[in-house]
């Protein structure tokens, strides 16, 4: 009896760590809602510096070009003709 209590201890305990903690977004996910939330286009430069002051830390070095990255590859964002960035407008 033990011994299926401490398997099924250490098999809750390794399900548990595969799992995003909860309440800690992801870069993407801050991204979208920094985008929602303004009311016109916004630089790179300008997110990056909202997704932390919105409680995202990142130690990367370079997170603006990362944050460029999503951008890009995300449908969901569009850029206007000065490389400012939006949600693409719903249809």
């Amino acid at each position: 009896m033990a011994e299926a209590a401490q398997t099924s201890r250490a098999a809750g305990n390794e399900i548990r760590s595969r799992l995003r903690v909860r309440g800690k977004q992801t870069a993407l996910s801050h991204l979208r809602l920094i985008c929602l939330r303004s009311e016109e286009p916004l630089s790179a430069d300008e997110i990056s510096l909202r997704i932390v002051a919105n409680g995202y830390s990142s130690s990367s070095k370079i997170f603006t070009a990362y944050i460029r990255l999503l951008l890009r590859k995300d449908g969901r964002f569009v850029a206007n003709a000065g490389g400012l960035w939006m949600l693409r407008p719903a249809v």
